[in-house]
């Protein structure tokens, strides 16, 4: 039963992407009735009452709330945040500052990278960061270097999975992704304009150009998927990889991988290009 929950909470997120996150009852109601279709029957255990229970749950609990990450960093926390990585994300230079005394989520790259956009949401761009006790996004990079088979990581969990932030760009750069949610997708007209679905960008931080992006059309799966994104335009320097969901109501940004090109050195119109972002 708490799988079947899930099930319909995912279906519930995949309204929020195209609807700006107004859950209505009938929404609600139309999810509850095509489940009930879908299985045919009532589900096992208590059947209708208990199906109906769960219904009522939604109903209480799937707020704005309960979707979107909050961010709760201490004083100390933000002070740390603001003056160096938020003041030096613009660089090309790899972040080197000590974040050792940060906890949670803003231990981690993904995190601080995250809670910036939060502040300061890219132009064009939504930002909804989904709460990770709900629907959660993990992205490894490069996760099979050290293995015979550069698609190691797909359909396993996330021990076999390397995590390569740093390397040389010029090849396909092999990226695992895994999320619990609703991968979303089209109509045959819109998706043809690559202005709607589930796609993986490749920005530089606080740019909203797009350098090179693939679009995610496999559905939910048990354990990693592995795409490949080349990096072919991109010369030393920091980017960030951006999971962007696409509709008719515009692009909303809902994970940010960062990462560091080592080499190729930029050529001046590359260096002229990084200096002014949108």
């Amino acid at each position: 039963m708490e799988a079947l929950k899930f099930v319909i909470l995912a279906c519930i997120l995949s309204i929020t992407a195209s609807t700006d996150i107004e859950i209505s009852q009938k929404d609600i109601d139309r999810i509850y009735e095509g489940y009930k279709k879908y299985y045919q029957e009532d589900p096992p255990g208590n059947s209708t009452k208990r199906f109906l229970e769960i219904k009522q749950e939604f109903t209480n609990v799937v707020t704005d709330s309960t979707i979107l990450r909050t961010f709760t960093p201490t004083a100390a926390e933000e002070a740390l945040l603001k003056s160096t990585y938020f003041a030096n994300i613009g660089s090309a230079r790899q972040d080197t500052t000590d974040y050792s005394s940060l906890s949670g989520i803003y231990a981690t790259e993904e995190g601080r990278a995250i809670y910036y956009y939060s502040l300061n949401p890219p132009t064009n761009y939504a930002v909804e960061f989904p709460n990770p006790d709900v629907y959660e996004i993990r992205i490894r990079l490069n996760p099979c270097i050290n293995r015979d088979s550069d698609l190691c990581c797909d359909a396993t969990n996330e021990g076999a999975c390397e995590d390569n932030t740093v390397f040389e760009s010029g090849e396909d750069m092999a990226v695992s992704w895994f999320t619990n949610g609703y991968i979303f997708r089209c109509s045959d007209i819109f998706e043809k304009q690559n202005e709607c679905g589930t796609y993986l960008e490749i920005h530089r931080p606080r740019d909203a150009k797009v350098l090179e992006y693939i679009k995610i059309d496999k559905l939910y799966r048990s354990g990693f998927s592995t795409e490949f994104i080349s990096t072919k335009q991109l010369c030393a320097g920091r980017y960030e990889l951006w999971f962007v969901i696409r509709s008719r109501n515009g692009r909303i940004l809902q994970h940010v991988k960062p990462f560091y090109s080592i080499e190729p050195s930029c050529t001046d119109a590359q260096i002229a290009e990084a200096a002014t972002p949108l």
